[in-house]
């Protein structure tokens, strides 16, 4: 039986359009999208596992970077964490924080995988992650027209003005792809990435990242042992590695970490970054009054101007601010505060 090619009109909403519902998607008495529970799905190969450890090696070195070069951060990564949304639990094989970044990663990726990947996207209602597919190879056909309706949401202007270019360019399986992303397809495409890395070209990564942090070979190889190590135990259990105590730890093993010249503090308000500037040279702590004189404020403004900085253990406060020092005070030697 031939298959009739479905074309919306152009102000159809994107949700109407689409190849028809895969049943195993559908929940038992047909009402909606069947909810996962986030558990695994298929087997995963020893090869697919090894790439998914090398990517999140990467991506903890990274971490580690950015964690050097923003100590007041609460970086860390998540292996094989569940996402949980009024759409249910979503399983993902990697979580990064600051900002959220939920990550696939495939070995292979199959036309199967890739829609698993959209329909994981639909059921996640969190309206600040980005969502990544990295995969080494696997099914071209379905990935190139994911990659082009991905480039197309963040050209248009507009709904319509996605559909007059999609329709346009004519994109191969296009209805099958947005019936699967659902009705937000468009918000959830620009913030799609998909990123094609070979085996050896991560690998290679790995070591530019490794050097870029360690002075010698020896720490080089003590880092990544560690962070493999550390790496493979959060997988085994599903929880988080944060990126200070992975830091602390390698530390503590004598690794000198090579830390950017200066703390990146664009992204803070002119008080913090006056705080943080100034909380670094007192080891001993500062006491609030003396702190609110620095920046310019009243005594009473400390605990609200500072709140972010101690949730996320940038600095810590005794006594009700009565006593102020930078958390990590050791990473900040011999650096500069950027104004």
């Amino acid at each position: 039986m031939s298959k009739r090619r479905f074309k919306a009109p152009v102000d159809a909403p994107l949700f109407a359009m689409g190849a028809p519902v895969d049943p195993d998607s559908v929940a038992a008495d047909g009402s909606g999208p069947r909810i996962e529970s986030g558990s695994t799905g298929g087997p995963a190969t020893a090869q697919g596992v090894g790439y998914q450890l090398k990517i999140a090696l990467y991506e903890t070195l990274e971490l580690i970077a950015r964690q050097l070069a923003a100590p007041y951060k609460d970086l860390s990564i998540g292996m094989e964490p569940r996402q949980v949304d009024e759409g249910g639990v979503t399983r993902w094989d990697l979580g990064l924080g600051l900002p959220s970044r939920l990550l696939e990663v495939k070995l292979n990726a199959s036309r199967g995988d890739v829609t698993d990947w959209l329909d994981r996207i639909r059921q996640t209602s969190s309206g600040d992650v980005e969502f990544r597919l990295v995969y080494a190879g696997g099914a071209a056909k379905v990935i190139l027209s994911v990659t082009r309706l991905i480039r197309l949401a963040k050209e248009a202007g507009s709904e319509r003005e996605f559909v007059e270019l999609w329709q346009r360019e004519q994109i191969r399986d296009a209805e099958f792809i947005l019936q699967h992303l659902g009705m937000r397809a468009l918000p959830l495409l620009r913030r799609m990435k998909m990123h094609q890395s070979a085996e050896e070209t991560v690998e290679r990564d790995i070591r530019w990242r490794a050097d870029s942090l360690c002075p010698t070979q020896h720490e080089r190889e003590s880092l990544i042992l560690n962070a493999e190590h550390r790496l493979f135990e959060a997988m085994q259990n599903r929880t988080r590695v944060s990126i200070r105590q992975l830091i602390g730890e390698c530390q503590a093993k004598g690794l000198n970490l090579i830390a950017p010249p200066t703390i990146v503090t664009q992204e803070l308000a002119p008080p913090v970054r006056t705080a943080l500037g100034f909380l670094r040279h007192c080891r001993d702590g500062v006491a609030t009054d003396v702190l609110a004189e620095v920046m310019a404020c009243e005594v009473e403004e400390v605990p609200r101007i500072l709140e972010q900085l101690v949730k996320d253990r940038g600095i810590s406060a005794e006594n009700g601010f009565g006593d102020c020092r930078v958390y990590f005070h050791q990473f900040q030697k011999r650096r500069s505060v950027m104004p």
